[in-house]
């Protein structure tokens, strides 16, 4: 190869080099930052967690098995599904990036002087965690957020305000745990035997527009036995698939017993893990024991109207003779062991005795 040929790639080389080390020194280093040690906290971090938004304020702790409960009131355990999604955002808190490096001068300019929410943790360990969410971004995908009062700002998903937000302003009691408007209900029914078969005894009272109501002997039924736990929510039990002759009521002495479609005054938690056919025997709940099942008009978040009901399967008594053992019967994997007002359960089987018919 001639040598001046060489020497000239090389010396083109040498000039390429020069000009790419030239132009990548004048340019703004990008900086990678780490992400704050509290983006590695999971859920199983996590023992206690008290949201506040607008001075209204509502705490959950974890129990010794490994189950949630709210403060106040002590014991009752939140909606799965509403303690589903909570779960999932706090497994992985989605910080997007490090806003601001300095000491942030005008808390109020990111609303940070007077937070829309502020969230506390107690972690494992006797750590805390402290975050406060100020303004919107523009695009409200993200809040301003500062943690632990260090002088770093962040912005967290919007996903922070809204599941957690929402968990103050629309408390996330379970089904069962709710006190219905009497306006509400649309129908009762008492079991006398397994709720899943329809030639179990069962008797009902029902309407249809929410101001007369009739009552049906549901004990004679030549129908073959259905399963209707695998039915969508809003559907019922045996009963309330089951017609037979309707009954006037005894309007003076229903409306003396109407209060009690409303459900329980009183409801406690027994035990608050229980997902087994033995854990709920010993509290004498077996499926041909009595069985209680609620109706009322409900809707959805879309505002699509529709009937939902409850269902508790009552067990024993308690030794102090207050309460009966119970759950509430659902699809889900954990049904608590409750503790359910005996006056209402007694008064609810005397209407199977003792309906106020005409």
């Amino acid at each position: 190869m001639n040598y001046k040929i060489t020497i000239s790639f090389i010396l083109l080389a040498l000039i390429s080099v020069g000009v790419f080390n030239y132009f990548n020194s004048n340019q703004t280093e990008e900086v990678s930052i780490d992400p704050p040690w509290f983006y590695q906290v999971s859920m199983d971090d996590i023992n206690f967690i008290e949201v506040t938004k607008k001075k209204q304020t509502v705490g959950f702790y974890k129990n010794t098995d490994r189950t949630w409960s709210f403060v106040n009131p002590k014991g009752i355990p939140p909606s799965y599904e509403r303690w589903g999604g909570v779960t999932l955002l706090l497994s992985g808190p989605q910080t997007q990036r490090l806003l601001v490096a300095d000491k942030v001068d005008d808390p109020a300019q990111y609303g940070l002087d007077d937070p829309n929410l502020i969230i506390n943790f107690d972690l494992i360990g006797g750590r805390n965690l402290r975050l406060k969410l100020g303004d919107a971004t523009s695009d409200f995908k993200h809040y301003y957020c500062q943690i632990n009062d260090f002088e770093e700002l962040f912005i967290i998903s919007s996903m922070w305000n809204d599941v957690l937000g929402d968990l103050v302003t629309d408390l996330p009691y379970p089904k069962w745990y709710v006190k219905r408007n009497p306006k509400d209900m649309v129908g009762i029914a008492i079991y006398k035997g397994d709720i899943e078969s329809q030639s179990t005894p069962a008797k009902k009272f029902e309407t249809k527009n929410n101001k007369d109501w009739y009552f049906m002997d549901l004990t004679q039924s030549e129908n073959d036995s259905t399963d209707t736990l695998t039915q969508a929510p809003g559907t019922s039990y045996a009963a309330f698939f089951k017609t037979s002759e309707k009954i006037e009521l005894d309007q003076d002495l229903w409306s003396k017993k109407q209060y009690l479609t409303s459900g329980p005054s009183q409801i406690e938690v027994a035990q608050s893990y229980a997902s087994e056919p033995e854990d709920y025997a010993k509290f004498g709940i077996n499926n041909g024991g009595n069985a209680i099942e609620l109706r009322f008009n409900s809707s959805s978040q879309k505002g699509t109207e529709f009937i939902d009901g409850i269902l508790l399967k009552i067990g024993d008594k308690t030794e102090d003779g207050k309460f009966y053992y119970g759950y509430f019967e659902n699809n889900e994997f954990v049904k608590p062991v409750l503790k359910i007002d005996s006056e209402w359960v007694d008064n609810v089987m005397d209407l199977y005795d003792n309906p106020p018919i005409k």
